[in-house]
């Protein structure tokens, strides 16, 4: 009965540009998720508009492969990792498994999203060069250009722009390092930066561009808040590449 029900669908789908799907699978179970390629990984979901009204799944080419509404992701917010997995990289892995590409015991690590263009169709307006996870000699100038980027999101707010504080953007560099030991708002001493230092602190891992980055944090309400917040003056940033291949990212706002 199930495979019939796919053949059916894999029929519509040939003659249709979309389908929407009630398919049963673990997690988005019963939820109206929007399927445009039923074949292709995700590895990027991005909300439109503010407040989010739908949420985007992205392949690593940057073609949209489905879509699933803002309402029916706060069902799933129970299920959402507690380990500080990116919100973006779980809901576009849970979309993997109502598709059902990854088989029994198959590798499921998140794979990473290609930095190439996602042009303003696809809700992301810059250009991304093609590029590799940052070396350490350029991860300066990828966190400058995330600075920018937080600062066109303020102007556009209506907001002032931050300046750079030198003193935050040593501390970051600091803290992005020990993001790998313990990715947490806690350092691995069990000290706080908003406490001892009284910035407040955004973090990101998985973020291969600033681009990437950037939207992540404005697609997520608690970290969109700290960078609109009009309190704020300076802050300062910095991105490192791990041991384990993976980029992290801490921007601190200063008041």
């Amino acid at each position: 009965m199930k495979k019939s029900l796919i053949a059916i669908l894999a029929a519509i789908m040939a003659a249709a540009s979309t389908v929407t799907a009630y398919a049963a699978s673990a997690g988005m179970e019963g939820l109206p998720v929007d399927i445009r390629d039923w074949d292709t990984p995700a590895v990027f979901a991005v909300g439109k508009d503010w407040p989010i009204t739908v949420w985007y799944f992205y392949g690593e080419n940057g073609e949209v492969l489905g879509s699933i509404p803002a309402d029916a992701v706060k069902d799933l917010s129970q299920g959402e990792p507690a380990d500080g997995t990116q919100w973006e990289f779980w809901l576009a892995e849970a979309f993997n498994d109502y598709r059902k590409l990854y088989s029994a015991g198959e590798d499921k690590t998140q794979p990473q999203p290609n930095p190439e263009q996602i042009n303003e169709e696809k809700l992301i307006p810059q250009e991304v060069p093609p590029a590799a996870e940052p070396e350490q000699a350029d991860a300066d100038a990828l966190a400058l250009e995330a600075f920018d980027l937080i600062n066109e999101a303020r102007a556009e707010n209506g907001l002032h722009e931050v300046t750079v504080n030198e003193e935050a953007m040593e501390l970051a560099k600091i803290r992005v390092p020990e993001l790998e030991e313990l990715y947490s708002h806690t350092r691995p001493d069990g000290s706080r930066i908003s406490r001892t230092y009284c910035y407040g602190e955004i973090i990101n891992r998985r973020a291969s561009t600033p681009v990437i980055a950037v939207s992540s944090w404005l697609d997520s309400p608690g970290h969109r808040d700290m960078i609109l917040a009009e309190r704020y003056h300076s802050a300062g940033i910095a991105c490192w590449q791990g041991s384990d291949g993976i980029t992290y990212w801490c921007m601190l706002f200063c008041r």
